[in-house]
């Protein structure tokens, strides 16, 4: 695993840095974690890393979403790849999905702890689910801790979030999105991400080891 992220871990205060180098070494060592780490960095990272989760994990469904033609109807989408084209349609049904249920996105706006108990790495407060739904719906705009959530529910999977815990005594800190309250979250099944405790996302080959599962 080849994963200290280097706009992380370059610069970076030793104690962050030494965080980031614990976190990657418990994620290859402790839990059996393969990830791929060739995300773009161009503020799609979460949409994009979904979508490639799915490549592997939902096939069907991955390629209905990366098919050219069809969604949008726009002429700027059958110029991007397939992945570029799953990611796009699922920025969109997630804000279609956030637009649909505002309640149940609403009391998260300000920047509170969001479902699954996870923050997003940047500080943006909206005035109303309106305001976040436009913002949302920008390529190049960071997703976040609603998002999240929202794709759980478009995927119809839980997803599991991994970022640096707070010391070498728990390097990996854990955040889970169920798809649905209540259920018991099916490893196998989940995309799981890695989240580099700032601004990018990258993505989780394979569901680890027993010590993993027993982690979570």
């Amino acid at each position: 695993l080849e994963d200290v992220d280097k706009s992380c871990a370059e610069g970076s205060p030793k104690p962050a840095r030494r965080r980031l180098e614990e976190f990657s070494a418990a994620m290859r060592s402790h839990y059996g974690l393969t990830l791929d780490d060739s995300v773009l960095r161009d503020g799609n990272c979460q949409f994009r890393a979904v979508a490639r989760a799915l490549s592997r994990l939902d096939p069907d469904r991955y390629a209905v979403l990366s098919a050219a033609g069809g969604a949008g109807g726009t002429s700027t989408l059958f110029r991007k790849s397939p992945e570029e084209l799953a990611l796009s349609r699922l920025r969109r049904k997630v804000v279609l999905h956030i637009a649909i249920a505002p309640g149940d996105f609403e009391p998260f706006l300000a920047g509170e702890v969001g479902p699954g108990g996870f923050v997003a790495g940047q500080d943006l407060t909206f005035g109303s689910i309106d305001e976040y739904t436009e913002h949302m719906l920008e390529e190049g705009n960071y997703g976040d801790h609603l998002s999240l959530a929202a794709l759980a529910h478009v995927c119809n999977r839980s997803i599991i979030v991994l970022q640096p815990g707070a010391d070498a005594e728990s390097p990996v800190n854990a955040n889970i999105i169920p798809h649905r309250e209540g259920e018991a979250i099916a490893v196998d099944a989940a995309i799981i991400l890695k989240f580099n405790g700032v601004n990018h996302y990258d993505v989780i080959t394979n569901t680890g080891n027993e010590a993993f599962k027993e982690f979570l």
